[in-house]
């Protein structure tokens, strides 16, 4: 999920950011150097405080997203959208 692609603020957001961009940059697209990432599976480990059910389905569902083990492309980036927006909101709460 890519906020704001085309200006310079632009974030990326996966579950498993970091696997996420290297894949990218096998394939000729490199966002590493992008001052903004965010992953969800590491906010959701900090935030939520848990060692398990952490996959992007567990946390979307926590969200109210629920993603019927469609894991596809489209079901994928609903699912980070609705984690990034719930973990985003917990972060403004704890702060």
């Amino acid at each position: 999920c890519l906020l704001n692609i085309n200006t310079n603020s632009c974030t990326v957001v996966s579950h498993g950011v970091k696997n996420d961009l290297e894949l990218l940059a096998t394939h000729g697209i490199d966002f590493i150097n992008l001052p903004e990432h965010y992953c969800t599976y590491t906010a959701a480990k900090r935030l939520l405080n848990r060692k398990k059910d952490l996959k992007l389905q567990n946390i979307a569902e926590d969200s109210g997203y629920y993603m019927f083990n469609a894991h596809n492309a489209y079901s994928d980036v609903w699912g980070t959208l609705h984690a990034f927006c719930y973990l985003k909101e917990l972060e403004s709460e704890n702060t």
